[in-house]
């Protein structure tokens, strides 16, 4: 069985954790002048800079939520195993 609604999720979660990465970064990158390379992500970065999940706490909750989910994944398989086989 597939839940393509859990890829979703699963993004959501890995966004939360790479944005808790990238927010001590923030301010210096709005503040200061990007690499003639990059100009382009300066808005992108100030808009994110405004944003309240960005920060540890929404990497702390994207990691639980990766956690959840795969527990939940496992916890299926296991029990499409057990009703198929009558056994773990």
């Amino acid at each position: 069985n597939k839940f393509p609604a859990l890829d979703g999720v699963r993004g959501i979660a890995i966004v939360m954790v790479l944005m808790a990465h990238i927010s001590p970064y923030l301010e210096s990158i709005t503040k200061e002048s990007l690499p003639s390379s990059l100009f382009f992500l300066k808005p992108f970065f100030t808009v994110l800079s405004y944003f309240p999940f960005v920060g540890m706490k929404s990497g702390q909750i994207g990691v639980n939520l990766f956690f959840c989910l795969s527990g939940f994944l496992i916890f299926m398989t296991l029990q499409k195993r057990e009703t198929t086989l009558g056994k773990f």
